[in-house]
């Protein structure tokens, strides 16, 4: 689930960076036009159409070349799913792999290397599960 999540921004990305980099100075100031904020929430539509059944909402901010993606669990996951789901994500050891190449592959297409990429997992209700930034 993890690698079609993945898959499914970094060709997302790839594609708004392509169609809208220009001369652009920042991750920010390219994915606050308006073809990046739509296709952000075309991703965001098929993300939760695919795999609304685990994920209630999905959100990407993005401030400055700092790029932080969010998922939030269903209401239907019990502390304890959610606690099993932690102990998974924490000892998953292709985060940094996975990271890397999320800023290659932005890299490779816009010519911005972001600073930072930040995967966060949050419950229904906000409460943050698990956070990896490199």
């Amino acid at each position: 689930m993890k690698s079609f999540v993945l898959k499914t921004i970094a060709i997302s990305l790839a594609c708004i960076m392509l169609t809208s980099c220009g001369s652009k100075k920042t991750l920010e100031s390219v994915m606050t036009t308006e073809s990046a904020v739509k296709e952000v929430a075309d991703v965001r539509d098929k993300l939760l159409s695919e795999q609304g059944d685990v994920y209630s909402d999905y959100e990407v901010v993005v401030s400055g070349n700092d790029i932080i993606y969010k998922y939030y669990y269903i209401s239907d996951y019990s502390d304890e799913m959610l606690e099993s789901v932690k102990e998974a994500l924490e000892t998953d050891s292709t985060w940094s792999d996975t990271v890397k190449g999320i800023k290659d592959e932005i890299e490779q297409t816009s010519l911005i290397r972001p600073d930072t990429v930040t995967f966060a997992y949050y419950s229904f209700d906000g409460r943050e599960i698990f956070k990896v930034t490199e």
